[in-house]
């Protein structure tokens, strides 16, 4: 990865990788069809209004999930389940897992290196897993969407 933007939007940071695609050429040997691992990963945080900037955190997992991809070759796909086992911003959050979804805004691309995605990382509370594992990745973000449109990670 070469590295992470975080862009401010209406009530939240929208940060995006760099770098899991293939930005400039193809790799030797890389299939023709996909961009690299064929995603970025995206995360979107709820801001507080006084911020100038987005917290360091959010870029460190960011960072460590990409890291995971390129040492041990195993991408992340959509409907996957992180389960972090204690707060995913290392401090108080009563979210302590990630579930991976399609970015709500963001759409597939088709680029000259192949076609590439945007996977957004969406905080999710214990229960949140636990109904994940016993329903549907799909169905419990699907639930969380009614309310929350672009799956927002609350701070919480």
């Amino acid at each position: 990865m070469q590295g992470i933007s975080a862009y401010p939007a209406a009530e939240h940071w929208h940060l995006v990788t760099y770098g899991l695609t293939e930005l400039w050429a193809k790799e030797p040997g890389s299939p023709p069809e996909i961009s690299g691992w064929g995603y970025e990963m995206t995360f979107r945080l709820a801001s507080v209004p006084e911020e100038q900037r987005a917290p360091e955190w959010p870029f460190n997992v960011l960072v460590g999930f990409a890291k995971h991809t390129r040492n041990n070759g195993k991408p992340f796909w959509v409907g996957d389940r992180i389960d972090f086992g204690g707060p995913i911003d290392g401090g108080t959050s009563r979210l302590t897992a990630f579930a991976i979804a399609i970015d709500p805004e963001l759409p597939t691309l088709n680029t000259p290196n192949g076609r590439m995605a945007f996977h957004q990382l969406v905080g999710i509370t214990a229960d949140e897993l636990a109904e994940m594992k016993r329903t549907s990745t799909a169905s419990v973000l699907e639930k969380m969407q009614k309310t929350n449109r672009l799956l927002i990670t609350d701070r919480v």
